[in-house]
């Protein structure tokens, strides 16, 4: 079975302009679902660090949000979604990038068979 390790997210530019970015991570993979957040601003590293499980037929699904009010005049901000599967388990270190409503995050991760 693959495993998506979630090493590092980089904030390159936050979404708000007026300071810190609340960062929600979304993790799917196979019947496991997780998040978590954190308060990041330009040049900070989050060490996520999160083994995710997943079966060489599924994928591993990762949101990364700008947690905002959450009510109509001020919704959450997807920032982007990618995609993980099993065909890059052994290509050593991957990044991607999450660009939307102006911010800029690198999400890094390899996929490793178990």
């Amino acid at each position: 079975m693959p495993v998506a390790r979630l090493l590092t997210l980089t904030c390159n530019a936050t979404e708000d302009n007026g300071g810190d970015d609340e960062v929600l991570v979304k993790v799917f993979g196979g019947t496991r679902y997780g998040q978590a957040s954190l308060a990041m601003n330009t040049g900070q590293t989050w060490d996520i660090n999160l083994d995710v499980p997943f079966s060489k037929d599924s994928h591993v699904k990762v949101e990364v949000w700008d947690q905002d009010a959450g009510w109509w005049l001020d919704p959450d901000d997807l920032l982007g979604v990618h995609h993980i599967n099993a065909a890059q388990a052994g290509a050593g270190a991957k990044s991607a990038e999450f660009n939307s409503d102006g911010a800029s995050y690198t999400l890094a991760y390899e996929v490793v068979a178990d």
